[in-house]
């Protein structure tokens, strides 16, 4: 009985760091575009382009919002987001995709 209330509380916990994980990559990707592309915060549209492990962790977001769009990238070691590449132009294809999101 122990040992089964042990791995619960386990899966709790490392359930609990991926959430953590990915509202923080939110919240920090949303601030990083705002100021790179620039654009109000409330105008951004995020989506998860690549998650690693079980978890789901997120590691790649694409930004979208004020006719821009990026990826951002998660650095393991220094637990940051990286913008990876430029911030280029959206098509008008992203811009219909972004407001059906919203």
């Amino acid at each position: 009985m122990l040992t089964r209330l042990c791995i619960v509380m386990l899966l709790v916990t490392a359930g609990t760091a991926c959430n953590r994980h990915n509202e923080r990559a939110q919240t920090t990707v949303v601030q990083r575009a705002a100021f790179d592309f620039p654009c109000p915060e409330s105008e951004l549209t995020l989506a998860v382009l690549q998650a690693r492990g079980a978890r789901y962790m997120a590691s790649q977001i694409a930004a979208f919002g004020c006719q821009k769009r990026a990826i951002y990238v998660f650095h393991p070691k220094s637990e940051t987001w990286f913008l990876n590449g430029a911030v280029y132009p959206a098509s008008a294809a992203h811009a219909v995709q972004s407001k059906t999101k919203n």
